[in-house]
C-alpha cells in the first residue's frame, strides 16, 4: 500500500470513530483522538507529550504541570476505553483499527494493538507512562489518595474475552438439564452456611476487632443514618463539658452545647459533656470535646478543645461573658467555624494523625481539591463521595457535595463525572435537602447549583436558607454574600453579611476579600476596598491580581502597579488573555464586569493588552 493510500485508509478511519455513536457522547475523547492522530501524522510524534497536549487540547496555561494535574491521563484512559468499545460495538469488518497504547500517547495503526505483557489496552486506571510515575513520586498524599479510589482492572483481565466466556457459559446453561441446577444449588447454599460459621466463629474469638470498639466510643450506641439505617458515614463526635458550677462557666457550655448541632461535618453528643464527666467515658479516636472552665479573668472563661482518645488538648482560647452581645455573638462564631467547619480544627487533627476513613475520608480529599483546584483532586473527592452513595449512603453531605463538585465539572470542564450536567447536580442537591431539610450544607449545594444556572433568585434564597440554618458558621455567611455579590449583583446587601463574617474570622478563606473587595467597589467605598488587596497576595490567582492592581493604582503605588501589570501581561491565563470575556463566562452581574474593565483600563490592563 502507498504512502498516500495508508494515510487516507488513516484519515477515513479517524473520522468514522469520530461520528461514531461511542464517540458522540465525549467531546473531550473526540478532541484529544484528532489532536493525537493528525499531530503524528504530520510528524510531530516526539511533541505528544502530557504539557503539550494539556496546553493544546485542554487549554491550560503555560503554568500546566502534567505531574499534578491530572487530566491528560484521565481522558488518555477514557480515550482507550472508548476505543475499545467502538471496536468492539461498531467497527465495520475490515476497517483499520485505530489504538493508543499505555505508556505512551503516540497512536498506532493496525489490525491488532501492541499490549504491556499482561495489560489490557485500556481500562480505568489512568496510565501514561513515565509521566504517571513522575506525578505520583511529587504529587505527595493527595496524588497517592487519588490513586487509591480509583478502580484498577486486574493484570491480564481481557473485558472481550470475559464477556464471550459469560455469554457461552449462559447459552450452556440453558440447555443443562434442571437437576444439574439443583446440584449446584444444595452446593452453594451449603458453601454459604459454612462461611456464615466460620464469621460467627472468627468474630466471637476477637470481639475487640469489631467496628464499633475501632471507630466510637465503646459506651456510643451504633451509629445510624437516617430512616434507621446502619451506615459507615461515621463523623467525629463533639461533646460539651462545664468543669465548674460557676454561672458564666455554665452559661458558655450551654451556648456551645445550643450551636454544635447545626454544623453538618460533626455529630453533637449531648449524654457526656456539662459535669456528666466525659473523662470517664471510653472515647474513640474522633471524640472530641469543648472543656469549659473559669478564666484568668473575671471577665472571661477558658474553652478548650480535647482529643479524648488520646487525652490531648488541640486547641484553647478565652472566651468573653461580658459587654456586647453582638461581640460575644461574634467571637461564638469565630471559635464555632475555626474548630468545627469541615476545614477547621478537628478535621486538621484527623488528617494530621491519619484518623480519616469513609465520609471524613472524603470530605479531607474535598478540602485538598479546593486548596488545589486539579482535574486529579476533583475527581478523587467526587469518586470517594460516589464510592459511599452506591454503596447506600444517606448521608445529606454525601449528596451536598456531590451536587457543587458535578456543577463544578460543568462549569470549569472536569473530566470526571463524564457527561456531568446542571441538571444532575442539580438532582444531587435536591437529594441532599430531602436527607436533611435541616442540613446547611444541602441548602448551600442548592445555592450554588442555582447559581451556576442562571437563576439568581433561586441561588440567593437557598443560599440565605443556608445561613439562617446556622448563623454560627461563618463560612455560610460568606457563601450567601458571595452569591449576593457574583450571582444578585445586591453589593450593599452582600456587605451586610459578609463585612461581619470577614472581621469575626480570625482566619478566612482569600475569596472573603475578594467578593468583599468588589462589594466596596460598587458601593463606592473604594478606601475600603483597596484595605484589603493586601489580604489578596495569598492567590496567584490573575483575577485576584487584577484587583491588587486596581488598588495600587488608586492608592498610586506606581511601583507595585507596573509589576502587576508586567504579571498580568506575561500571564498565559484566560483572564490575561480577556478578561471581559472571563468575567462573562464566570456569569459576574453586567454593572460589575463593566466597573472592573473600566478600572483595570485605567491603571492600564486593556483587552489589547
Amino acid at each position: 500500500m502507498s504512502e498516500d493510500s495508508r494515510r487516507d485508509e488513516i484519515a477515513h478511519a479517524l473520522e468514522t470513530v469520530l461520528k461514531s455513536e461511542t464517540f458522540s457522547r465525549s467531546e473531550r475523547a473526540r478532541d484529544l483522538l484528532r489532536y493525537l492522530v493528525e499531530r503524528e501524522q504530520a510528524g510531530e510524534a516526539d511533541r505528544l507529550k502530557g504539557f503539550a497536549i494539556g496546553v493544546d487540547v485542554f487549554n491550560k496555561d503555560s503554568g500546566f504541570d502534567p505531574a499534578t494535574d491530572a487530566v491528560v491521563r484521565v481522558q488518555a484512559g477514557r480515550l482507550r476505553q472508548l476505543l475499545d468499545q467502538f471496536y468492539q460495538d461498531e467497527a465495520a469488518p475490515g476497517l483499520l483499527r485505530i489504538d493508543v497504547p499505555r505508556g505512551t500517547y503516540v497512536p498506532v495503526y493496525g489490525e491488532g494493538v501492541p499490549k504491556e505483557d499482561g495489560q489490557p489496552a485500556s481500562g480505568l486506571s489512568f496510565e501514561g507512562g513515565e509521566e504517571d510515575e513522575q506525578a505520583l513520586a511529587t504529587d505527595g498524599i493527595h496524588g497517592a489518595l487519588a490513586q487509591a479510589v480509583r478502580p484498577r482492572p486486574a493484570a491480564g483481565f481481557d473485558v472481550a474475552d470475559a464477556l464471550q466466556r459469560i455469554e457461552t457459559q449462559q447459552t450452556t446453561a440453558i440447555a443443562k438439564p434442571l437437576s444439574r441446577h439443583f446440584s449446584f444449588l444444595w452446593v452453594a447454599m451449603g458453601v454459604v452456611i459454612g462461611l456464615l460459621v466460620l464469621v460467627t466463629w472468627t468474630l466471637r474469638s476477637f470481639p475487640e476487632r469489631s467496628i464499633a470498639t475501632e471507630s466510637v466510643a465503646s459506651a456510643e450506641p451504633v451509629r445510624r443514618g437516617h430512616r434507621g439505617v446502619t451506615t459507615n458515614e461515621f463523623l467525629p463526635t463533639v461533646s460539651v463539658e462545664a468543669s465548674s458550677d460557676d454561672k458564666d462557666v455554665q452559661r458558655v457550655a450551654s451556648q456551645f452545647e445550643a450551636a454544635i448541632p447545626a454544623f453538618s461535618a460533626v455529630n453533637f453528643r449531648s449524654d457526656i459533656g456539662l459535669g456528666k464527666g466525659a473523662e470517664n467515658q471510653d472515647a474513640g479516636s474522633t471524640s472530641y470535646l469543648f472543656r469549659v472552665s473559669a478564666g484568668l479573668r473575671p471577665e472571661q472563661v477558658t474553652v478548650t478543645l480535647e482529643n479524648l482518645g488520646r487525652h490531648q488538648v488541640i486547641w484553647t482560647s478565652h472566651f468573653p461573658v461580658s459587654g456586647d452581645y453582638s461581640i460575644i455573638d461574634a467571637e461564638l462564631a469565630d471559635m464555632l467555624t475555626a474548630t468545627l467547619a469541615d476545614e477547621g480544627v478537628i478535621y486538621a487533627d484527623i488528617a494530621a494523625h491519619g484518623l480519616d476513613e469513609n465520609l471524613t475520608h472524603c470530605i479531607l480529599l474535598n478540602s485538598a481539591y479546593y486548596k488545589q483546584q486539579t482535574d486529579e483532586n476533583h475527581a478523587a473527592a467526587y469518586e470517594c463521595f460516589d464510592r459511599l452513595r452506591q454503596a447506600g449512603g444517606k448521608s445529606p453531605l454525601i449528596y451536598s457535595e456531590l451536587a457543587i463538585l458535578t456543577m463544578e465539572a460543568v462549569t470549569d470542564k472536569r473530566p470526571i463525572p463524564e457527561n456531568a450536567s446542571a441538571e444532575a447536580a442539580e438532582a444531587f442537591a435536591r437529594r441532599a435537602v430531602d436527607l436533611g431539610p435541616q442540613n446547611a450544607y444541602a441548602h448551600r449545594a442548592m445555592g450554588f447549583v442555582l447559581s451556576k444556572s442562571g437563576d439568581p433568585d433561586g441561588a440567593v434564597a437557598w443560599a440565605k436558607k443556608a445561613h439562617d440554618l446556622n448563623l454560627n458558621d461563618l463560612s455560610l455567611a460568606a457563601s450567601y454574600g458571595y452569591v449576593l455579590t457574583l450571582t444578585a449583583g445586591r453589593y450593599s446587601d452582600a456587605i451586610k453579611v459578609l463585612e461581619p463574617a470577614v472581621r469575626a474570622a480570625t482566619a478566612h478563606p482569600s475569596w472573603w476579600d475578594y467578593a468583599l473587595f468588589m462589594d466596596y467597589l460598587m458601593t463606592g467605598e473604594d478606601r475600603k476596598a483597596y484595605l484589603l488587596a493586601d489580604r489578596l497576595k495569598a492567590s496567584s490567582y490573575a483575577h485576584y491580581k487584577a484587583l491588587r492592581l486596581i488598588a495600587a493604582h488608586g492608592t498610586g503605588n506606581k511601583t507595585l502597579t507596573e509589576s502587576l501589570l508586567s504579571d498580568l501581561r506575561g500571564s498565559s491565563s484566560s483572564f490575561a488573555g480577556g478578561p471581559m470575556a472571563y468575567y462573562a463566562r464566570a456569569g459576574y452581574p453586567e454593572d460589575l464586569v463593566k466597573k472592573l474593565i473600566s478600572e483595570l483600563a485605567k491603571a492600564g490592563f486593556t483587552e489589547a493588552s
